[in-house]
């Protein structure tokens, strides 16, 4: 599910919407915390031990600067090779689409098809909630045929039990609190038996450290995922990482009359 050539698009270029903050955010803390180690280490050279730790804390945010600068980048912009879809004529739901990464790389791939994205639209860091964005990437992408764009809550989906072939979600189901479990329980309402959801999500790990430091342990780690997903009724498929983030593939149980 690769999204390939994005940077090639025309005379415009894709605009997702990240936040300027979260490049230089980490960028900072790393320049504050280097000026720090240096500062305290020229005042007093028997305290080298906590100016090597700031250091450290330096290198730290420096790396999630990069981490984070290579996922704004459009270049990055890809979902894991799994075997998401049944057929390439797939119905799919992009749950929480923002402003349209997920939502072109499975447009590309459904080539048949048509990708239902979903959002509420009312993200404060994206212009417009980033339906705007959406619009004017899927325009560029000359995919704005194949997607229906629809504001809807992600807890109380506007579709019909068992309406789509496939659904996907990234780096949205981490920022549901506690009502994670509701909304996989609606991604399985909606999915046929034997759909299949990618499920996309920030999990504890050096990667996440990196770019939020302490805060990266209040997400939800793998067994807390799995155990979600097995009480919402859907079956593991696979898990692995790729840029950094975690994936989740996982399936509704098929119809035994078929």
């Amino acid at each position: 599910m690769q999204l390939v050539g994005l940077r090639h698009a025309g005379p415009a270029e894709f605009d997702f919407g990240w936040p300027v903050t979260w490049t230089v955010g980490p960028l900072a803390a790393s320049v504050v915390a280097l000026a720090l180690a240096i500062a305290l280490q020229w005042h007093d050279t028997n305290e080298w031990p906590l100016a090597l730790v700031l250091c450290a804390v330096s290198i730290s945010f420096f790396t999630g600067h990069l981490i984070a600068l290579a996922a704004g980048d459009v270049d990055h912009a890809v979902l894991p090779m799994v075997g998401l879809l049944s057929t390439e004529a797939d119905r799919v739901l992009d749950a929480g689409c923002g402003s349209g990464r997920t939502t072109i790389a499975l447009a590309r791939v459904a080539r048949r098809g048509q990708v239902v994205a979903v959002d509420r639209f009312d993200a404060s860091y994206i212009d417009g909630g980033g339906e705007s964005l959406l619009r004017r990437n899927l325009a560029l992408a000359k995919l704005q045929d194949r997607v229906e764009i629809r504001k809807a809550d992600l807890l109380r989906l506007p579709f019909a039990d068992e309406s789509f072939d496939s659904a996907a979600s990234a780096h949205v189901f981490d920022h549901l609190g506690a009502a994670k479990l509701d909304a996989l329980k609606e991604m399985k309402r909606v999915l046929k038996p034997g759909g299949r959801f990618l499920l996309v999500v920030w999990i504890p790990s050096w990667t996440m450290f990196a770019v939020c430091n302490l805060a990266c342990f209040a997400f939800l780690a793998r067994p807390g995922w799995r155990a979600l997903a097995t009480e919402a009724g859907l079956a593991h498929v696979e898990e692995g990482r790729f840029n950094g983030m975690w994936y989740l593939l996982l399936e509704k149980a098929p119809c035994l009359n078929a």
